[in-house]
């Protein structure tokens, strides 16, 4: 019988990052880019794993790791989910060479607000009850 080695763990998580990476560089669409990413975390928390079930008997840190990477790529989810709602909601378009121009429109609407920043007293003036 052939058993389940930490050869095969390990080469099953590498080819997860591989998949991922390439998918991640590759991909021109938004959401393709996100599940790339995940799989970067699932073939890394793998790795995680199989090295704390066949090298760590006593510590879990290999466990303790691997739930954080869970934790992490949930609220990078999360955020990058709602990033690109905010653009999708301006620009109409998946495409991610489409945003390109966003980039620089935001950097020259940042600079405005600071140039352009009311004066405190001015705020009071408005402000009084």
């Amino acid at each position: 019988m052939n058993e389940i080695t930490i050869v095969h763990y390990l080469f099953l998580g590498l080819m997860l990052f591989v998949i991922g990476l390439i998918g991640a560089v590759v991909s021109k669409h938004f959401i393709k880019v996100l599940i790339s990413i995940e799989f970067i975390l699932t073939g890394v928390n793998l790795n995680f794993i199989t090295f704390a079930r066949y090298c760590d008997n006593v510590v879990f840190d290999g466990h303790a790791i691997a739930l954080f990477y869970v934790a992490i790529g949930a609220v990078e989810l999360a955020v990058a989910l709602y990033i690109f709602y905010l653009m999708y909601s301006k620009k109409q378009s998946e495409n991610i060479e489409d945003y390109g121009d966003s980039i620089i429109e935001f950097e020259g609407n940042l600079n405005n607000d600071i140039k352009h920043k009311p004066n405190p007293k001015q705020l009071e003036n408005k402000v009084k009850i």
